[in-house]
């Protein structure tokens, strides 16, 4: 009984050796196989990884006044039905720290309608769809532009600050006054005016679209490429008394138009004079749409008249001017020239008998 108690407690003894030989052994191997980087903190850009979406009128305006807590994350409006006369007011997308947030709407195949007023997006401004938009106060620290593409549009725009605004519609509408921005790009727009704002860049028109712009200040360049249009006769036919008309005077006429239009946008004319061929005169700095010009009537005239934006975009037209004589004084004169001659020789021979009757009463005896 001794001797089995005493194998009993080696084999025990072995066993938990063993054991803890083998769980050892596994430990070590379980710790080669982890990565010994340390756990990195989570960026505030993954904190803000989520953008917060509105697909409809109540979704949208339940954000109105909100603006002190704002939105830290990107707000986009992508509708699921149409958005007819929504308004959102009093509203942000707040900074923090450096992490800023943007503003876009998505309309797809819907149709949005919103007014904004007092909205202070921290980064974008992006559109894309059919949008009618009509906003007041609003204030882009970034962009304002469309991130697709825009067939038709609507925006009116009253003390609408951005950074810089790109926008390229098939067609549209913009009307924007009383606002900032660095540069303006303005491409495909069918209208547009800009009234009392003021632009510390370039601003680039692209399209024929009518762009008309009062009181605006531009501290850069006007980039557009349209030439003017320009329409008058083409030929000017100039009747004359012949020979006793040396000179006339030909009263030029003509409508020049251009897609940029104001007070500040006028079109300026040149005409140069050709006379049978030869070069004459450059008559510049013409604004009004009418000029007297004083010819020879024995020579011919060729005219070009230039019309120029404040662009440097020319248009030109060629005008012909025919001196033609007036054969009804032509007639006149050679009847003239012939009851001269009618007359003086009736005159002479009238003379010349008083003379022979007067040597006749002469001769003949008392």
């Amino acid at each position: 009984m001794v001797s089995l108690l005493r194998t009993y407690q080696r084999i025990c003894v072995v066993s938990a050796i063993i054991v803890l030989f083998m769980g050892t052994l596994f430990g070590l191997m379980q710790l080669r196989g982890i990565n010994p980087t340390a756990p990195q903190p989570l960026t505030q850009t993954s904190i803000h990884s989520e953008t917060v979406t509105v697909t409809n009128k109540g979704e949208l305006e339940a954000w109105s006044n909100t603006a002190p807590s704002g939105c830290t994350d990107d707000f986009y409006v992508i509708p699921d039905t149409d958005i007819i006369g929504a308004y959102l007011y009093n509203f942000r997308t707040k900074q923090e720290g450096t992490s800023r947030y943007s503003f876009g709407v998505e309309s797809g195949s819907f149709v949005v309608d919103i007014s904004l007023n007092g909205v202070n997006i921290s980064k974008d401004f992006t559109i894309v769809g059919k949008l009618k938009m009509s906003a007041n106060n609003v204030s882009i620290t970034s962009n304002f532009a469309n991130g697709g593409l825009i067939n038709n549009i609507t925006l009116i725009l009253t003390k609408f600050n951005a950074s810089n605004i790109n926008l390229v519609v098939q067609e549209g509408t913009f009307m924007w006054n009383n606002s900032k921005t660095t540069s303006l790009t303005l491409d495909g727009f069918s209208t547009a005016l800009l009234a009392f704002d003021q632009i510390t860049g370039d601003v680039t028109v692209k399209g024929d679209g009518i762009v008309t712009i009062l009181n605006t200040t531009i501290n850069g360049k006007l980039h557009e490429s349209v030439k003017p249009t320009i329409s008058c006769p083409t030929t000017y036919v100039v009747p004359y008394a012949f020979v006793f008309q040396p000179r006339a005077t030909v009263d030029l006429k003509w409508n020049g138009s251009d897609n940029i239009r104001g007070p500040a946008y006028g079109l300026n004319y040149t005409l140069s004079v050709y006379k049978n061929g030869q070069f004459q005169e450059n008559i510049t700095g013409l604004t009004a749409n009418t000029y007297p010009l004083s010819i020879d009537t024995a020579g011919s005239y060729t005219i070009i008249l230039s019309c120029r934006d404040k662009q440097g975009n020319i248009a030109t037209e060629t005008i012909t001017i025919l001196a033609q004589a007036d054969l009804l004084w032509f007639i006149l004169m050679l009847i003239i020239i012939a009851a001269a001659v009618v007359g003086a020789i009736a005159l002479f021979f009238w003379r010349k008998q008083r003379q022979w009757q007067k040597t006749a009463l002469v001769e003949i005896p008392a």
